[in-house]
């Protein structure tokens, strides 16, 4: 529209009726609004465009870095293992007679709490036992017999004491006879006489000493031949070693059993044996951590050991560990670096005495506390950005 106004004073420009006078102020008035419009559009050019102030406001949180306990930790998985594992087996072959009863009276099976001695020297709880009906028979005559060797100890004794009597006596009635006879009293039959009785107490001492000797050694020979006995026939009975669970049972009441041959690992052991007993109240968790993590690391060091990597990482945030934790340990930390893979080997055992809440053979996840600070600047990792800070200024 402004444009059409200015076309149409130039168009009165030229109209002859029109004074020059008028003319000149037309065309001052043209040149002023062509001026004008040009100064406009290049002030219009040269400013900034406007910004909406509005769209740039950002809300932020404030957060408050304060002192805080803070620890460094060494991660690491491995298999939890019972510390004491029982692998247990009859010696010989033979029938199963017998499977040992639990506490209510049900027959023993995988699952199956056992009690083990309460007193150093006694058995612990029965589990299971094969014919031995021989064996027991043997023992038995062994008994017999080392019986009837101590009583002929006693009697060899007996006649080793009585021999020396009659061993002094001779004495004394030689000695005698021999004064007499130098006194010109009896003759030297009569002495002869005592000396042969003399030489005859003589052999009997030696005879009843031998007897004696001959005794105790055939006591020690079957109490040695009764021990043996009575050692085969415990071992055709098991017993609870300690205090655990079941965790294998390889046997059947009136099956015959064969003793597992050629077994060399554990889990080979594991799947041969009659039965497996475990202590489920202390575990160890054997770690391979690689070299520069492992330098951190030193015995009796605390470490979490859970299956939860959750529970490890909220009850790290809360530096308390929560119920699905078990406490322990570092046991042992080797001094020399695997050539096979660069790492560390590294052992942890839990502490007795805390709920189970890991069993064995459990794949697990180990946390140990390396370095600890009591007063560390803090704040919580979701204030932190990560991206390359050069990335964020290019795409802005």
């Amino acid at each position: 529209m402004y444009y059409e106004s200015i076309t149409n004073r130039v168009f009165l420009l030229s109209s002859p009726k029109i004074t020059m006078k008028k003319r000149n102020l037309i065309r001052l008035a043209v040149v002023l609004s062509v001026t004008s419009l040009a100064a406009y559009r290049l002030n219009g050019y040269m400013q900034p465009p406007a910004m909406n102030t509005q769209e740039r406001i950002t809300t932020v949180s404030a957060i408050t870095v304060e002192p805080k306990p803070l620890t460094a930790w060494v991660f690491a998985e491995g298999t939890a293992e019972a510390q004491r594992k029982a692998f247990l087996n009859f010696e010989r072959a033979g029938k199963v007679v017998a499977i040992g009863d639990d506490e209510n009276h049900t027959s023993l099976r995988e699952g199956s709490r056992v009690s083990g001695p309460k007193v150093p020297g006694e058995k612990g709880q029965h589990l299971a036992s094969m014919d031995s009906r021989t064996t027991s028979a043997t023992a038995d005559s062994l008994a017999a017999r080392l019986q009837s060797a101590r009583q002929r100890s006693e009697e060899a004794k007996a006649n080793t004491l009585r021999s020396h009597n009659d061993l002094n006596l001779a004495e004394i009635a030689f000695n005698r006879t021999e004064q007499l006879l130098k006194d010109g009293l009896i003759s030297q039959d009569t002495l002869d006489r005592d000396r042969t009785a003399l030489l005859n107490a003589q052999a009997a001492v030696s005879a009843a000493t031998s007897a004696e000797a001959s005794a105790r050694a055939e006591i020690k020979s079957l109490s040695a031949e009764l021990e043996g006995a009575r050692v085969t026939l415990s071992k055709d009975s098991l017993f609870a070693p300690f205090d655990g669970l079941i965790t294998v049972m390889n046997l059947r009441e009136g099956n015959y059993y064969y003793p597992p041959a050629g077994v060399a690992s554990n889990s080979d052991r594991e799947s041969a044996s009659a039965i497996v007993v475990v202590d489920d109240n202390r575990f160890e968790i054997t770690l391979d951590i690689p070299e520069q993590s492992a330098r951190m690391l030193q015995e009796n060091q605390v470490a979490w050991v859970s299956a939860n990597s959750n529970a490890l990482y909220q009850s790290a945030r809360a530096s308390i560990p929560t119920d699905n934790i078990m406490v322990g340990k570092v046991w042992s930390v080797s001094p020399s670096i695997s050539l096979a893979n660069r790492s560390r080997r590294i052992k942890v055992r839990t502490n007795s005495h805390q709920p189970a809440t890991i069993q064995d053979g459990l794949f697990v996840q180990v946390w140990i506390a390396a370095r600890h600070k009591p007063d560390a600047l803090t704040l919580p990792i979701e204030s932190l950005s990560f991206r390359n800070t050069a990335d964020t200024f290019r795409r802005r």
